[in-house]
């Protein structure tokens, strides 16, 4: 299951539009994994997701802090192979 939009980010001072593309580890799953489809003026190694395709995490900064407790939880149950390895870093 994927899917691609282009979006303008708000964090790019350029104010460029940036094309996404949307995919998820399983059809039942909420979280979208999120990939920027990088040309030659954008620097790769962001990791995002997205639980509704307009607000992104970056989940090496905002997991769990700027998470929902509902997002967290769904998160921790999508995505434990990431949690283990993040908080094994803390």
């Amino acid at each position: 299951m994927e899917d691609r939009k282009k979006y303008v980010d708000p964090n790019d001072p350029m104010r460029k539009e940036v094309e996404y593309r949307f995919w998820k580890r399983s059809p039942e799953n909420k979280i979208w994994g999120v990939s920027e489809v990088i040309d030659s003026d954008r620097m790769p190694g962001r990791i995002l997701i997205s639980f509704d395709k307009k607000k992104f995490y970056n989940i090496y900064g905002d997991y769990p802090a700027k998470m929902s407790e509902e997002e967290r939880k769904i998160f921790e149950k999508e995505y434990p192979d990431w949690v283990a390895w993040l908080n094994g870093r803390k």
